[in-house]
């Protein structure tokens, strides 16, 4: 079983963009600002076909270098709030 925030994180891509920060394979701190969301992905980067879900990596898409990106699932995440949405 995986971390609540490793499932809470799967859940947001699933939906929409996400912000998230993650420490990289070589230890450094990576932010990431992504989605697996089909309509905010450009057609040209839509995946070729069905692959298996790894149970080890997380994949999303990378909406600032727009490319397809991945992470461990037992690395440390924190997912980033804008903080404008805090009082509403």
């Amino acid at each position: 079983m995986y971390s609540t925030i490793i499932q809470e994180l799967i859940e947001r891509l699933q939906k929409g963009k996400v912000r998230f920060t993650f420490i990289k394979a070589d230890g450094s701190l990576r932010e990431a600002y992504g989605t697996k969301v089909l309509d905010l992905i450009p057609i040209n980067q839509h995946p070729k076909g069905v692959k298996k879900p790894s149970d080890d990596v997380i994949t999303f898409f990378d909406l600032e270098k727009n490319e397809w990106r991945s992470l461990k699932r037992n690395t440390n995440v924190n997912i980033l709030v804008n903080p404008k949405y805090l009082f509403l």
